[in-house]
């Protein structure tokens, strides 16, 4: 941050700059993670990228180049900004929970407040939400999708696919095929579009190349 004149340096100047971590039995300290993580966004992908680079193991590199990846998608920021709206509304009702004087009608007052703050910001708050996320994504170059396209779920869509290819693949005949070998003849199926894009001789040659066999073509 001093690098990216964020802070100042110096004597008596405010050098705290870490980012919090989230305890397991406080909530509200999920919530200042977040607000720290996006206060340090782009010094933490700065010492992400350095690690990716200089990393003393292949495996430090590799998670730093995996977490990289995901925090510079649009799907985090997303999701990043949706826990901080959420988690600061009920940021009040934490603060207020753990007071040991709290009496049990005001608490109950407290969680019908809460809700109807998120309410309000399920109604509501979707007019900003979208351009503040859409805002910091611009500002560090992150890939925005077409958000006015049709939603087209993915997981799911995959799982079914992958259902749907087992009944076709595991026939009666093929019932006592291993594992392996079933989930190589799935990946094929499944992802046959490109499969069909194959040359088969260079497949072929590695194959013979590796014991010698007799081809039947």
């Amino acid at each position: 941050m001093i690098a990216f004149d964020e802070l100042e340096s110096g004597k008596g100047a405010n050098q705290i700059g870490a980012i919090k971590r989230a305890g397991d039995s406080r909530w509200s300290s999920h919530f200042y993670s977040i607000c720290s993580l996006l206060r340090l966004f782009e010094a933490t992908c700065s010492v992400l990228e350095s690690i990716i680079k200089e990393g003393s193991t292949q495996s430090q590199r590799g998670d730093a180049s995996a977490a990289y990846k995901m925090m510079t998608s649009f799907e985090f920021i997303f999701i990043l900004h949706l826990m901080k709206e959420i988690m600061g509304i009920n940021d009040i009702l934490c603060q207020v929970l753990q007071q040991k004087s709290q009496d049990i009608l005001n608490a109950m007052n407290m969680v019908s407040t809460t809700k109807s703050l998120i309410q309000e910001l399920r109604n509501e708050g979707w007019k900003i939400f979208p351009e503040n996320v859409v805002s910091f994504s611009k500002k560090f170059d992150i890939d925005i999708p077409e958000l006015s396209s049709r939603y087209a779920q993915g997981s799911t869509a995959n799982g079914e696919r992958a259902f749907s290819a087992v009944k076709i693949v595991k026939t009666r005949l093929r019932n006592k095929i291993e594992d392996e070998f079933l989930t190589n003849n799935l990946l094929v199926y499944i992802k046959r579009e490109i499969a069909e894009t194959f040359d088969l001789d260079p497949i072929l040659d590695d194959f013979v190349s590796i014991k010698e066999r007799r081809l039947q073509f």
